[in-house]
């Protein structure tokens, strides 16, 4: 039994009471994380509690009775006090855990024990000690979340590291990471090389998937988001109510909370991952850290998959192409062949010699033509093909395109059209030596893959901007996948009895690309036909005059050129900046007119690289929001729409460059 001698003063006579023992107390609860109390026997406190009221700031007054319990946490308070009644009915040692105010207003968490002092068999009070164990808790608390955090990475690493399709590997990551932090819904974006469009490859959403496969613009962001994201920062919309923006496939658009982690590559954004959740929410630092770890060991592992299934397909074709190259070779070697052995026979004819020649000479035409599309791909991959650019009007390309192809064509008995449809005030700017190769190569793959006898119809339309020559034959046709791969220089294989290397189509697409234009592959499908087209910039005047004009824009560049074309210049138009850096090149424009419709570049350096040093500038319209307001400086304006002022200030740039010379 213990006994103990309570001297019980008045504790709000006490109150008052200062001097060196509060001092002590208040500065023993500030540097430590012990406190010690006691109450009666009912558990209310009765007497005073000097290091509970220096650890809570609380007087006597504040505390005695019942009132202790206003110092704890609102939602630990009622189920104390019933633990308090359950420990004194059952007269046994307790402990318990809650969160109390501390004398700063900062709520702790505490670790009790309780135990009960007697006298003569009875409860007379209860001592307990109460133990500050927040940053223990935390630091617990943070070592376990680390602990899931490592371990969800090494479930996500296990998940995708077998997965050899780069979309499997981003549906997983946002599924597991939705699941993992509970959010309503995740998705895993790829941002363009133009810096300016985004594409959702993968998403997972708690009611279905969201939209994916669709370029959407970053723009729709807003400027906030945008910024953030440039920055590589985290982009976080927190109890939001219904999203204030709507980024489509990133998340739905009732969506609370959103956030969006960017991942950077050569400083710029290469990959998003959004996360969000159709519930008020606020992202702790944790999640947005776990989300930049996940996001960065996706995009690392999809680039790995990525780089392999590349290194396969350039096997593939590496293996395709030799083996073409060999069946390519060995017709006409095989037609040399026997020409050769019939020569031999020593009663041969002279109209057998002859046909026998003319076979030889033509099957070494066909192999001079093949070794010199390889050399000239090679040529023009490596940056080496020179272009002799003049003024070329189209009938001229037609003409010496038939010319070249129409052996091949005759030998196969094809019917050949030719429809130039008034187009002869019309011009492009381009070697016309290559141009007429482009277009004879088209001619002669049309022969060579469609049966004998077919039907091929060469056409020219031209319009304001443009003049598109095209291709049309009623052969085998093209389904999509062989469009593709035509496009992207793969060849014929697969569904077609005649295969080949695609050397000219891939050769027409570079020698167009580096004219300013562009190639493109139509067909209804297998057994319907090809058409094959090459759209190239129209262009108005001779090279010879002094004011080269470049309008580089997707609107007004038919009105633009109407008005420009009663002037002594020469213009043309086109809405890429990638083609017009080819067409810059030709033509060394004095003045470049840049739209505000213009198609982005790979970034702002992009814009300042095309501008030629002594050309004058002009921004019809307000520049878009993707180029750096100092990236082209001393740069003239003019409003958009304003045809009558883009033309005088064109006439005065006109009389200038006739000042000066």
């Amino acid at each position: 039994m213990i006994k103990r001698d309570l001297k019980r003063a008045d504790p709000v006579a006490e109150e008052g009471t200062s001097g060196r023992a509060e001092v002590r107390l208040h500065t023993l609860a500030a540097n430590t994380s012990v406190v010690v109390w006691y109450t009666g026997p009912d558990g209310a406190m009765t007497a005073l509690n000097p290091s509970f009221g220096a650890f809570t700031g609380r007087a006597p007054r504040q505390y005695l009775g019942w009132k202790w319990l206003g110092a704890v946490h609102p939602e630990d308070a009622k189920h104390l006090f019933d633990a308090v009644q359950r420990d004194v009915a059952a007269e046994r040692p307790a402990t318990a855990r809650y969160r109390m105010r501390r004398y700063d207003g900062e709520y702790r968490l505490m670790a009790a024990q309780v135990a009960p002092i007697r006298e003569d068999g009875r409860i007379c009070e209860w001592v307990g000690v109460s133990i500050d164990v927040t940053e223990q808790a935390e630091a617990e608390a943070a070592l376990r979340a680390n602990e899931a955090r490592l371990q969800f990475l090494d479930d996500l690493v296990g998940a995708t590291r077998n997965a050899a399709d780069p979309t499997a590997i981003m549906r997983r990551t946002a599924r597991m990471m939705a699941t993992f932090i509970g959010a309503t819904s995740s998705s895993y974006a790829e941002v363009h090389a133009d810096a300016q469009t985004y594409t959702v490859r993968a998403s997972w959403d708690a009611d279905g998937e969201l939209e994916e496969g669709v370029a959407h613009p970053l723009d729709v962001l807003g400027r906030e988001a945008l910024a953030a994201i440039g920055r590589g920062d985290s982009f976080a919309l927190e109890n939001a109510g219904p999203a204030r923006l709507h980024a489509p496939g990133l998340y739905r658009l009732e969506s609370e909370s959103v956030l969006i982690v960017p991942l950077l590559k050569d400083n710029r954004p290469a990959a998003m991952l959004a996360v969000t959740s159709i519930l008020p929410r606020t992202w702790s630092r944790e999640v947005v850290s776990l989300i930049y770890d996940a996001a960065d060991r996706c995009w690392a592992h999809v680039q790995r998959v990525r780089d392999h299934l590349l290194l396969l397909e350039q096997d593939r074709n590496r293996d395709h192409f030799l083996a073409t190259l060999a069946h390519e070779l060995s017709n006409p070697l095989s037609a040399i062949s026997y020409a050769a052995a019939t020569l031999r026979q020593s009663s041969s004819s002279r109209k057998t010699v002859e046909t026998c020649t003319a076979a030889i000479e033509r099957q070494l035409g066909l192999i001079r033509r093949l070794v010199a599309d390889i050399f000239d791909l090679a040529a023009v991959k490596r940056g080496q093909l020179k272009l002799q650019p003049t003024v070329v009007v189209p009938d001229v390309i037609v003409n010496d395109a038939v010319a070249v192809a129409g052996p091949s064509i005759a030998l196969a008995r094809h019917d050949l059209r030719a429809l130039v449809l008034d187009v002869h005030e019309a011009g492009v700017l381009g070697d016309p030596a290559r141009l007429t190769q482009a277009l004879s190569n088209l001619l002669v793959n049309a022969a060579k893959y469609t049966p004998d006898g077919g039907t091929i119809t060469v056409s020219v339309t031209a319009d304001a901007a443009a003049v598109t020559f095209r291709v049309q034959d009623n052969g085998p046709g093209l389904t999509a996948d062989e469009r593709a791969r035509l496009l992207l220089g793969g060849g014929w294989r697969g569904s077609h009895s005649t295969v080949g290397l695609g050397l000219g189509l891939e050769l027409v697409k570079n020698v167009v690309s580096i004219h300013g234009g562009k190639t493109e592959v139509a067909s209804e499908g297998s057994g319907l036909g090809s058409a094959f087209s090459i759209e190239l910039p129209r262009i108005y005047g001779h090279l010879n005059e002094r004011c080269r004009i470049l309008y580089i824009g997707a609107l007004d560049a038919a009105e633009v050129l109407s008005q420009l074309s009663s002037l002594p210049v020469c213009a043309l138009a086109t809405a890429s900046l990638a083609r017009a850096r080819a067409i810059a090149e030709m033509l060394h424009p004095t003045v470049m007119v840049f739209h505000t419709g213009v198609e982005p570049g790979d970034h702002t350096d992009a814009l300042k690289d095309l501008v030629d040093p002594g050309a004058q500038v002009v921004w019809y319209g307000d520049p878009p929001a993707w180029v750096g307001a100092a990236s082209i400086p001393n740069a003239a304006r003019i409003r958009g729409g304003d045809l009558k002022a883009l033309r005088d200030l064109l006439a005065a740039s006109l009389s200038r460059e006739k000042g000066t010379h």
